[in-house]
């Protein structure tokens, strides 16, 4: 079989595992339809994993100050199950309060899109991009809400499908338990997502 790029650019060795693995789960890698399922699955494990070290750009929030809720919603991403290696898709919002430090509006799209990469659980991907942004900008509040569609579960036919799961995570005074916390700011952002 003649390889193209670029899956004749993946290491021998490694293809020759994974076409053994393949093998073993009773896939007949000769078929014409599966010859390179191999090379394409490990080019995607690949990129998958290939997500960089991001930097958030900021600013200094002053002149005038801004106090809002600033918010980009429907964030289209994809990711994948770190139990199954199966993808997982959907929309992410990430809303925040600035205290001292703003950042580019075109970052939260970039950084939502590059932490997805790899496998995660959805519930650590939120609490992971929420981390970032507390990190980056000590802001007065955080909210990041996903909602997805999970492969694993639409093919468990144990089960009834789950058409979306909904998950939010809350930093600073949008958080109840939160010393800070203000209610009105939580509520502003679950009217946010809801739109």
């Amino acid at each position: 079989m003649e390889l193209y790029y670029p899956y004749n650019e993946l290491d021998e060795n490694v293809m020759g595992q994974m076409t053994e693995a393949f093998w073993s789960a009773g896939i007949n890698i000769e078929h014409p339809d599966y010859e390179l399922t191999p090379y394409r699955y490990t080019y995607y494990l690949k990129y998958l994993m290939g997500g960089k070290e991001f930097h958030l750009t900021v600013f200094d929030n002053v002149d005038p100050v801004i106090d809002a809720m600033i918010a980009v919603t429907d964030i289209p991403f994809w990711s994948a199950c770190s139990h199954h290696t199966l993808p997982f898709f959907g929309k992410i919002s990430v809303a925040y309060i600035p205290d001292k430090l703003l950042v580019g509006l075109s970052k939260i799209p970039l950084l939502v899109r590059n932490m997805a990469r790899g496998f995660w659980l959805q519930e650590h991907l939120a609490e992971a991009i929420a981390d970032k942004m507390v990190d980056a900008l000590d802001p007065l509040g955080v909210g990041v809400y996903i909602e997805a569609q999970h492969t694993c579960q639409l093919l468990d036919l144990q089960q009834p499908p789950i058409p979306l799961m909904k998950l939010s995570v809350l930093r600073g005074c949008f958080h109840p338990l939160d010393p800070t916390y203000h209610g009105d700011a939580r509520e502003e952002f679950l009217a946010i997502i809801e739109k």
